[in-house]
């Protein structure tokens, strides 16, 4: 049996016969090194645009690399632009790239794959309603991968919706968190039971403006505003043992995430990093400290890595 990984020959001489063996080594190094990277998308940022008067909402997307979930190489040198409509092949902001049954609505996560034909090395690119790329499909273009996740916006005026603000510089996609509307996702005191008692929460903004993270486990950014209340939080991904209380007697808070007013009166406003489950939900206690209080989250970034999980 070969090695895992032989050491390649840079040594060839005119009278150096190649046989079996040699070209059985070649193709295993080829293949340990693809199974070694194929879990790493490279590239394929994105910002999307509502400016084009013909169609709403379009995403440029930027170039790129990856091995598909067959582990078929994708290279994609070029940058495509392509709105929400039905999919059609070609790079412009007339074609579109919706995925065959998939559906959009207003205020809501898409994910965008690149798509191959393994014979000649095309590509392409869908979206999808689903983070797995369940409705991703085509007789040519057989090759799929996840590569990023954009949001809605409303409604446009052209069959499809407008975008968020967004842009992607690959693993990092950051948001204008004050677009879709003012306020971020608000919990209020007199909403949330049990006080100083952790408990799960969806990270959703009101009147229908989605959630604040897309389908998948991320490392979210947000800006926090809170008035009245201390408050603490963990993530539900990270095996951590949540105490029975946040804070006792209104000090020694006890939390992965800790927001404490400075004072017990006003306006208070930070930033944190935290990871977010692909639920979008955290964990989050609060004691008050004046009178009814109320927090306010906001996402301005996360960095989505894009690994393709449980390959062998």
């Amino acid at each position: 049996m070969a090695d895992f990984w032989t050491a390649p020959k840079t040594n060839w001489t005119d009278s150096d016969g190649i046989g079996y063996g040699d070209l059985n080594r070649i193709e295993q190094n080829i293949d340990a090194v693809r199974d070694a990277t194929k879990r790493r998308v490279q590239g394929f940022g994105y910002a999307t645009f509502n400016t084009d008067p013909s169609y709403d909402g379009y995403v440029v997307i930027e170039s790129g690399s990856c091995y598909s979930e067959n582990g078929v190489p994708i290279n994609a040198p070029l940058y495509f632009a392509k709105n929400l409509t039905a999919w059609q092949q070609g790079n412009g902001v007339q074609f579109g790239c919706l995925a065959p049954g998939a559906v959009l609505t207003a205020h809501t996560w898409f994910y965008l794959f690149v798509i191959s034909d393994p014979i000649t090395g095309n590509y392409e690119y869908m979206i999808d309603d689903n983070p797995a790329g369940t409705h991703v499909a085509s007789v040519v273009y057989t090759e799929k991968r996840y590569i990023n996740c954009a949001k809605t916006y409303s409604a446009g005026t052209h069959s499809s919706f407008n975008l968020g603000e967004m842009y992607s510089t690959g693993d990092h996609v950051f948001i204008n968190p004050m677009y879709a509307d003012l306020v971020g996702c608000k919990f209020t005191s007199a909403g949330l039971a049990n006080p100083n008692v952790y408990q799960t929460l969806i990270l959703s903004r009101a009147s229908g403006a989605g959630r604040e993270t897309p389908d998948r486990n991320v490392l979210a950014q947000f800006n926090y505003l809170g008035f009245s209340l201390h408050c603490g939080l963990f993530s539900l991904i990270a095996p951590y043992t949540k105490p029975a209380l946040f804070m006792s007697g209104g000090i020694n808070p006890v939390a992965e995430v800790t927001l404490y007013h400075p004072t017990a009166n006003g306006n208070y406003t930070s930033q944190f990093e935290i990871k977010v489950n692909a639920a979008g939900q955290i964990s989050l206690a609060y004691y008050q400290s004046g009178g009814a209080g109320w927090v306010s989250f906001a996402c301005n970034m996360f960095y989505d890595d894009r690994l393709m999980l449980g390959v062998v």
